[in-house]
């Protein structure tokens, strides 16, 4: 199996970026494996981009992108969660479906 030089910044230095952040935050588990994918994938997609923009090499865009992407995924999940959006969404639905809000009224 070969692997594409290429590749190797893009998501080395995504994995090492959020691998940063994943320390940073201090999460577990699941919630952990997913900000280092999820910088991983962001940073592979987004790093030519962001490269060019700000005229920094690629290895270091993509570094910031899963830094950042992991932080900014945590921040959305806290928020999310502070809002309680999960009861308003739900809510929402079961109105437009025309369900009554709780189950057994």
């Amino acid at each position: 199996m070969q692997v594409d030089p290429e590749v190797l910044p893009k998501l080395g230095m995504g994995f090492l970026g959020a691998a940063v952040s994943w320390m940073a935050t201090r999460s577990g588990g699941l919630r952990g494996i997913s900000i280092v994918l999820t910088g991983m994938a962001i940073s592979y997609y987004g790093s030519d981009w962001l490269a060019t923009i700000v005229k920094v090499p690629e290895g270091i865009a993509g570094f910031l992108l899963g830094l950042f992407s992991g932080i900014f995924a945590i921040k959305a999940v806290g928020s999310w969660d502070a809002l309680d959006l999960t009861s308003i969404v739900r809510q929402w639905v079961r109105k437009r479906l025309g369900l009554p809000d709780e189950i057994g009224k």
